[in-house]
């Protein structure tokens, strides 16, 4: 997936693209549009808390994407007539919702191919695991210089989301009945709503963690990992103290392919995969304030759009050498605290 920064911009552009000044929401509802273009991301970080939701963050990664988009949409609807003054935040978070999927699907191939992936049956493979969200994080930093003009130290995650009790009086209500409206087995599952809650509650203590302005992140995160209470490699989950030399937004045109498909060589940069579905994400607007989002958005995995569970394996890759950037921010945080 694009990782926080990146999905935040397509939300914003797209909803400037859709509706110019005419937004259906104010300014103090815009963190709700962020948040929600996070789509199913911030579930994966339930693992801490018990009963986990990490799960749902990836049964929706996996297929059900648009029903429960539809659902939000649906709620967001319902709210809006019945004049409720939950109305315009619930409206920004179905509409940003919506756009996770569209960037997922586009630029899941692009960081896929171009980061590599662990496979169990090969030890080698290890130097990149979380080379993946690493990418990202970079490609997070680019992007946010490129259609901005900031650096990711001035630009606080969880300051441009709603405040965490907002969130935990909104989303696990909100989100647990969509997924019961989704998912056969969520409908029966009585504690759905406190484990949407739980992981709302973990996701806020990694993401304050993970954060740029958190100044001793890192090395904190670096004894959580030597304490077994974090993953092996987890500063690929941080961004890096700058951006690293190198072509990661492909602007060079390098040829590239499906990394699981395979097919035509593609030389689009990051850019213009990014620029190239910002109608689509009009569309998936759209529908959510007049029509069903599932028709432009159907169940399709969020790796490429997929039928659940049918897209296999990634097979095609020829990876930026991450790993080296990794091993530097674990020897700069040895280095500061010997």
């Amino acid at each position: 997936m694009p990782s926080f920064v990146t999905h935040a911009l397509f939300a914003e552009d797209s909803c400037e693209k859709t509706f110019g000044s005419a937004r259906p929401f104010s300014n103090r509802d815009l963190p709700w549009l962020i948040l929600g273009a996070q789509g199913p991301d911030p579930l994966f970080s339930g693992i801490k808390r018990q009963p986990a939701g990490a799960e749902w963050g990836y049964r929706i990664h996996r297929g059900g994407f648009g029903r429960v988009a539809s659902a939000l949409a649906g709620k967001a609807r319902k709210l809006r007539r019945e004049s409720s003054a939950d109305a315009a935040a619930m409206t920004a978070y179905a509409l940003g919702f919506a756009t996770h999927a569209i960037l997922d699907r586009t630029a899941h191939p692009y960081v896929n191919y171009f980061s590599g992936w662990v496979d169990p049956s090969s030890s080698e493979s290890e130097i990149y695991r979380f080379t993946h969200p690493f990418l990202e994080r970079i490609i997070d930093m680019m992007m946010l210089a490129d259609r901005r003009g900031l650096d990711i130290g001035v630009y606080d995650c969880n300051s441009r989301i709603p405040p965490r009790d907002e969130q935990l009086r909104l989303l696990p209500p909100l989100l647990s009945s969509a997924l019961k409206t989704s998912y056969n087995d969520a409908a029966t599952d009585e504690t759905l709503e406190e484990k949407v809650a739980n992981a709302l509650r973990d996701d806020a203590e990694f993401s304050a963690l993970i954060s740029p302005s958190h100044s001793d992140g890192m090395a904190k995160a670096v004894e959580m990992e030597q304490r077994g209470e974090l993953p092996q490699r987890v500063l690929g989950l941080f961004y890096p103290p700058e951006i690293p030399p190198g072509d990661f937004m492909n602007e060079d045109g390098s040829g590239w392919i499906d990394p699981r498909f395979g097919g035509e060589k593609r030389r689009e940069s990051f850019v213009e995969l990014y620029e190239s579905v910002l109608g689509d994400a009009v569309i998936a607007m759209k529908s959510v304030m007049e029509g069903d989002p599932f028709d432009c958005l159907g169940d399709g995995d969020l790796d490429d759009g997929s039928p659940k569970d049918k897209g296999g394996k990634f097979l095609y890759s020829d990876p930026f050498n991450l790993s080296p950037i990794i091993d530097g921010m674990y020897k700069a945080v040895s280095q500061r605290h010997q």
